[in-house]
């Protein structure tokens, strides 16, 4: 099986060779907190000054925050709950979910199994040759949430025995924010409210991710500078550390966590659908 991060972490000294990213992608320390990153409440009850804020903060930032979404703070704290849980099964529960590779990707179709992997930044070849691996210092587990069928939720883990059933309520939860956020975008830019209520957000699925505790965190990343895939992400964030480029201006600036809200990153499908700015 692949050799998690998480499993020879803590009996190291140094950072691994394969796992030192290049200077100049390294994370910036010193990135100011965007205080001002919008946080949009979705329970208030005039959708049109909803959708106004999403479609400033989409021009504006790329990215928001929501609140009120309809994922309780009970829900939230089972989930991270159960995610730690799962990540401390022992190795012969988690080998089952791991391949033969030791780098591998998430493929984001109906077919895909849950899968434990490192992951790496994956680009095309310069020249017939590529740039220097950058290997993250990270476990993730993934796996489809929507469509939900039997099939596929009994490939879900069996442990923790809460897991699926966690889970399958966050990812609900979850869903429903998705598409809420997406009928106030359509409000906003005069489009019918199911615009987006197709294929483009058929598919969803769950990344959970583990950062072990590093000897050197300045040479290592959990993540490089990237653009996400699909129409919009939402990203639960228990700590630090997400970075984004502002919009309107291409400043760098660290979200701040705040308990109970879901950080809205917009997908490269979206901008090119609104022509936001890329």
């Amino acid at each position: 099986m692949a050799s998690l991060v998480s499993s020879w972490a803590s009996q190291v000294n140094t950072v691994p060779e394969r796992y030192v990213v290049p200077t100049e992608k390294r994370l910036n320390v010193n990135v100011p907190i965007g205080k001002e990153i919008p946080v949009i409440d979705l329970s208030h009850p005039n959708s049109a000054h909803i959708a106004e804020q999403i479609i400033k903060a989409s021009q504006d930032y790329g990215v928001f925050q929501v609140i009120n979404h309809g994922v309780s703070q009970e829900l939230i704290g089972d989930v991270l709950k159960v995610c730690d849980e799962f990540f401390k099964l022992p190795i012969e529960d988690l080998e089952k979910y791991t391949e033969e590779e030791e780098l591998s990707e998430f493929e984001p179709n109906l077919d895909q199994k849950p899968k434990l992997f490192i992951e790496k930044e994956y680009k095309p070849k310069k020249n017939g040759k590529n740039d220097k691996e950058v290997v993250f210092w990270k476990d993730t587990f993934a796996h489809c949430t929507h469509p939900t069928k039997e099939d596929r939720i009994n490939s879900w883990p069996e442990k923790p025995a809460q897991y699926r059933e966690v889970i399958g309520k966050y990812a609900e939860g979850v869903r429903k924010a998705n598409l809420r956020i997406l009928e106030l975008m359509c409000e906003g830019l005069g489009l019918e409210k199911d615009y987006f209520a197709n294929e483009l957000s058929h598919i969803q699925y769950i990344a959970i991710n583990l950062y072990p505790k590093c000897p050197d965190p300045t040479v290592t990343a959990g993540a490089v500078e990237h653009n996400d895939g699909g129409v919009i992400n939402l990203l639960l964030q228990e700590l630090g550390g997400l970075h984004v480029r502002r919009q309107k201006d291409g400043q760098w600036l660290a979200v701040e966590p705040i308990p109970g809200a879901l950080v809205c990153i917009n997908g490269m499908v979206l901008k090119v659908f609104t022509h936001f700015d890329a």
